[in-house]
């Protein structure tokens, strides 16, 4: 039940703080035409160098390339596999509480996958990965799957607004 409440509690954050429309308005002159307004949109490509490059970041442990990949007011949840609890943090001064006592436990983020799949939501991208982390290795837990769904700020999409950790977990609220 905890759960399905946690994961209910993370859509509706992801719909509150979804935009209604991902596009940046550009105009651009065709032959003898006057200017016609187009959008555009990130791309799946640029999605996932942007998600990569934090990971390689988050592996390397470096907090200050992590923290200017997100936007000041990002929203991050989580699970904490040894302690089995969720763990939330809003806005850049938590999360960069929140990941310094990660990188004190050798958090590490194994076999990572970028998966931006959805072509009306290409700002969207999920991450499927092993994690593990010190305490995991001390207890003889081995590395656990897990996965974020991951949401890029507008206009832009050069920083992440937006992690939730998804998947089976037996984290408590």
């Amino acid at each position: 039940m905890a759960r399905v409440i946690v994961l209910l509690l993370m859509a509706f954050t992801v719909w509150t703080t979804s935009p209604a429309h991902v596009v940046a308005k550009t105009t651009q002159r065709a032959p003898q035409v006057s200017p016609a307004p187009q959008t555009t949109t990130t791309t799946y490509k640029h999605t996932k160098t942007i998600v990569r490059s934090f990971f390689r970041a988050y592996n390397r442990h470096d907090l200050h390339a992590v923290l200017t990949m997100v936007t000041p007011s990002v929203r991050y949840t989580d699970c904490d596999w040894t302690t089995q609890q969720v763990r939330v943090a809003i806005g850049k001064a938590e999360l960069k509480k929140l990941f310094q006592s990660e990188f004190v436990d050798k958090q590490q983020f194994l076999q990572l996958s970028v998966v931006a799949s959805n072509p009306n939501q290409r700002y969207v991208a999920g991450a499927q990965f092993l994690q593990t982390t010190r305490s995991m290795q001390t207890q003889g837990m081995a590395p656990q799957a897990g996965g974020f769904k991951i949401v890029l700020q507008s206009p832009g999409f050069a920083q992440i607004r937006f992690f939730a950790g998804i998947g089976p977990t037996r984290c408590k609220r």
